[in-house]
């Protein structure tokens, strides 16, 4: 029991033998990551962002939540909670993590060579509170920005400070993405009478999807005075509302390109979704002699889309409409976008013969051009009208979407 009291402590005192401390800014966030292996840098498309990409905040079109709590072994439990809020094109976010254990008991040396409980307790936590934004440069470009205060206690004693992580995604295809993040910039911290470092983080990931329901990603991480690690892992949605994880974590040894042999770390997990809005994950990770760990996060979208939609192009020579009575101009920015988008597909529909189609399956996506290689515009449940307005592309339909925007749809969904 002496080696966990120790063990405990360690991962909560700053680490002064090494050079740095906050080890708990180490830890993975959010229960999709964590099955995936933390391979999500180039992924990050939820309000998890903020920790592992903030650049992945651009790529979220609604309001969403997120809530995890982490069960980790030895008593120690770890909290998230985040929110997102985009606007326009750019998207704001906030968090909270939180990590705290059991009482622990307080042993000392008692000079011949043994140890004796005191009957005192103390407990320790550590604590980060996050504001990040991110906006999209250009429709494959995203970047973003993650400030946070760190504060860390034992006992009576406690340290703070501050840092900043700095994030980039570019994606040349909609199923292709490259990112990079940058995390814990920032000054030493100092705990009693000892400075310490920041966890210096770089990461580099790549994501690939298959389809509409199969995604491989792979990353590889590096902290300051540590091994380079490499973790790869695999999502795949079977039928509606079913989600499997699965991956793989390799720790080299000081030379690159060493390998031990096999992963060393192997995890999982799964999901539930629940309709498009409300999605449960749990991940399971395993840590050897230390023990295994449990992961549940749910995630909440709230609200409308944003407009206009990544990736939506104006309709050529389409010129919003002018409000200008004073009735008009005071009606909320929502409604008059979507009486500006009604009248823009009225405008491309002129002297032209139109049909609609119907949606035939469920999560259909709606590319910017026929194809697709081009970027997303939306997805589509089935039974969706759609209002064609070209069919002059081989397995592609031009249509106009609910809101009035302009996609391409594949005409092997639609009927």
């Amino acid at each position: 029991m002496k080696i966990i009291y120790l063990f405990l402590c360690l991962m909560v005192i700053p680490e002064v033998s090494s050079g740095a401390g906050a080890a708990f800014l180490k830890m993975d966030v959010g229960a999709r990551p964590a099955g995936l292996g933390g391979a999500y840098t180039a992924l990050a498309d939820d309000v998890t962002a903020i920790y592992w990409n903030p650049a992945g905040l651009a790529q979220l079109d609604q309001t969403e939540l997120n809530f995890m709590h982490n069960q980790w072994f030895s008593g120690i439990n770890y909290e998230f909670f985040g929110a997102a809020y985009p606007v326009e094109n750019l998207t704001f976010a906030t968090s909270l993590t939180y990590l705290y254990m059991d009482d622990i008991k307080e042993v000392l040396n008692d000079g011949y060579g043994g140890y004796r409980e005191t009957g005192n307790v103390f407990t320790a936590q550590d604590m980060a509170l996050s504001l990040a934004f991110a906006q999209a440069i250009e429709k494959n470009l995203f970047m973003g920005a993650n400030f946070k205060y760190i504060n860390e206690g034992i006992e009576n004693e406690s340290a703070s400070g501050f840092a900043v992580d700095l994030g980039v995604i570019y994606k040349p295809q909609n199923r292709l993405g490259f990112g990079f993040v940058i995390s814990n910039l920032g000054p030493n911290m100092k705990f009693i009478k000892d400075e310490f470092a920041l966890p210096l983080t770089c990461r580099a990931g790549v994501s690939y999807s298959l389809g509409e329901n199969f995604i491989f990603a792979f990353d590889a991480k590096k902290i300051k005075d540590e091994r380079l690690t490499f973790s790869a892992g695999m999502e795949s949605l079977l039928g509606k509302w079913f989600i499997l994880r699965f991956s793989g974590v390799t720790r080299p040894n000081n030379k690159l390109g060493d390998f031990k042999g096999i992963p060393g770390g192997m995890g999982g997990g799964c999901g539930f979704k629940f309709g498009n809005s409300l999605i449960m994950d749990y991940a399971y990770v395993p840590y050897g002699d230390l023990g295994d760990t449990h992961r549940i996060s749910l995630s909440m979208k709230l609200g409308e889309k944003r407009l206009p939609l990544p990736g939506f192009k104006p309709v050529p020579g389409f010129k919003p409409v002018q409000f200008k009575t004073k009735e008009v101009e005071q009606q909320p920015i929502r409604e008059r976008q979507d009486k500006e988008y009604e009248l823009k597909g009225q405008e491309v529909l002129k002297g032209k013969s139109a049909f609609t189609v119907v949606v035939k399956v469920d999560n259909v996506t709606v590319w910017a051009g026929p194809g697709s290689n081009y970027p997303k515009v939306a997805i589509v449940s089935k039974g969706t009208e759609l209002l064609v307005l070209e069919t002059a592309k081989k397995w592609y339909y031009k249509v106009v979407l609910e809101d009035g925007s302009i996609g391409w749809v594949c005409s092997t969904f639609v009927e």
